[in-house]
C-alpha cells in the first residue's frame, strides 16, 4: 500500500511539473477561416473549438473568443472574464462585406495580428506561436502566387455562398454569376464533408478550379 501512494504522489509529481495535469486554454472561433488560423497557430499549445451557430454558449466555457467584428458578432460586446480578439482589425472592410478570406493576403495579415495577441497572451510559448505564424505565412503566400499564375484579366468569377469582392480586387477578375464565370466557394462554413480539410487545402479548390480554364 505504501508503495502505491508513493507511486501515485510520483506521477502527480511529474504531471505537475510537465503540465499534464493542467487544462489548456480554449478558442472559439465563429468561422471556419479563423478556425484555420487559430489550429495552424496556437498548435498544440491550446484547444481550438469551430462553433459557427453557438459561439455564444461556447464562450461562457472558455479563454478566448475569435470573432470577425462587432458588427458582426455583436454578442461579443457583452461577454466578460474571456479575450475577445476581432480578426478584421486592420482589415479594410469594402461595401460592408466581410468575406475577406477568399484572399491569402488577409489571411496573412489576420494570422500576424492572431499570433501577436497570442503571445501577449502567453508570454511562455512566444517563439512556439511565431514559428507557427511564419509557417502559416509562407504557405498562404505560396497559396497567392498560384492564384497569379492562375488568373487573368478577363476572368470571371462567382460564388454561391458569398462574395469573391476581394478576390476581384486583389488578382484584376470579375464578379459576375454568368454561365461563363468560375463557380468559386468562400468556404466560411463548408459542408460536414469538408470540415476534414484545412482551409488551406479548401482554397486550392478555388485555385485548381481557375487553373483549368
Amino acid at each position: 500500500m505504501k508503495k502505491f501512494i508513493a507511486l501515485l504522489l510520483a506521477v502527480i509529481f511529474v504531471l505537475s511539473v510537465y503540465g499534464i495535469a493542467e487544462e489548456k486554454p480554449t478558442i472559439v472561433a465563429t468561422t471556419y477561416p479563423l478556425y484555420d488560423i487559430a489550429k495552424s497557430v496556437a498548435g498544440d499549445r491550446m484547444n481550438v473549438i469551430y462553433a459557427p451557430e453557438n459561439a455564444q454558449e461556447h464562450a461562457a466555457d472558455c479563454d478566448i473568443v475569435f470573432a470577425l467584428c462587432e458588427e458582426t458578432d455583436p454578442w461579443t460586446k457583452e461577454i466578460s472574464n474571456v479575450k475577445v480578439i476581432y480578426a478584421l482589425e486592420g482589415i479594410e472592410i469594402i461595401d460592408g462585406v466581410y468575406d475577406v478570406f477568399t484572399v491569402p493576403v488577409n489571411l496573412m495579415l489576420c494570422s500576424s495580428y492572431f499570433a501577436d495577441s497570442l503571445c501577449m497572451l502567453d508570454m511562455s510559448n512566444q517563439s512556439y506561436y511565431y514559428e507557427n505564424y511564419m509557417n502559416y505565412f509562407l504557405m498562404m503566400s505560396e497559396i497567392d502566387n498560384q492564384y497569379r499564375q492562375a488568373v487573368t484579366q478577363d476572368m470571371t468569377v462567382y460564388s454561391n455562398d458569398g462574395t469573391m469582392l476581394y478576390l476581384a480586387i486583389e488578382y484584376g477578375v470579375n464578379v459576375e454569376n454568368t454561365d461563363e464565370a468560375y463557380l468559386l466557394s468562400t468556404y466560411n462554413y463548408p459542408s460536414e464533408d469538408d470540415l476534414a480539410f484545412s482551409y488551406a487545402d479548401l482554397m486550392m479548390r478555388n485555385v485548381e478550379i481557375l487553373q483549368n480554364k
